[in-house]
């Protein structure tokens, strides 16, 4: 089943949306179809995330701040180290 949906633009979205569609060559419905999937997979995606996370804290699952800031910062050490060596 689908569903028929009007989206209002402006003429500046419009604009950018046919040249977007004449470049890839592709229709601008279905470059909204992407989209629309694209937004729909990553709330899914986020969703899934979330709940991860609170599972993680449910079971007990969790780090410090300072583990946290220590991970970070050893991180950030190592591309710093990776960026002056490259």
């Amino acid at each position: 089943m689908s569903v028929h949906v009007t989206l209002e633009l402006t003429d500046d979205q419009k604009t950018r949306l046919d040249d977007l569609a004449r470049l890839q060559d592709s229709p601008v419905e279905a470059l909204l179809m992407d989209a629309v999937e694209r937004v729909l997979d990553h709330d899914a995606w986020f969703r899934a995330e979330v709940q991860k996370g609170l599972d993680d804290l449910r079971e007990g699952r969790t780090v410090s701040q300072e583990e946290a800031l220590a991970e970070n910062r050893a991180r950030r050490e190592l591309l710093q180290a990776r960026k002056a060596a490259g």
